[in-house]
């Protein structure tokens, strides 16, 4: 009965261990939180205010309507929704499968596709404001 009961505490001991997720990875998230949220909200935030056409040219039909209906908030909460729901994949990769090769550079590589799509949207972004301020 004692000896069980050492294995189940053992165990519980165990599983309340949370596991790191790798400084890399971190670094990835960190780099696509500052592209995709901060720099794609901020270069759209003023866009809106500074564009004529305001929200109507946001290619992002969903940040588009809760831009509508919520604002500021709204838009934001869509990035960062987003952001969570990458995050989320991510870690649960990392805690998953840490010693599976191939799985984490697939992970590598999903990253880096987002952090490139993000810097596409930003220097769309960024044009758009170039051409704005040169008119």
């Amino acid at each position: 009965m004692l000896v069980t009961l050492n294995i189940v505490v053992e165990s519980l001991e165990r599983k309340s261990v949370a596991a790191e997720i790798k400084r890399p990875t971190l670094i990835l998230l960190g780099v696509l939180f500052l592209f995709y949220v901060v720099g794609d909200y901020a270069t759209t935030s003023w866009l809106i205010h500074n564009d004529p056409a305001g929200i109507t040219n946001e290619a992002n039909p969903v940040a588009s309507t809760l831009y509508m209906t919520f604002g500021h908030p709204g838009l934001l909460m869509v990035k960062l929704a987003a952001f969570v729901a990458i995050g989320s994949v991510v870690y649960f990769i990392e805690i998953k499968f840490p010693g599976h090769v191939r799985i984490n550079r697939l992970k590598i590589v999903v990253l880096f596709s987002l952090i490139g799509y993000s810097l596409l949207i930003l220097a769309n972004n960024m044009y758009a404001i170039l051409t704005l301020i040169a008119a």
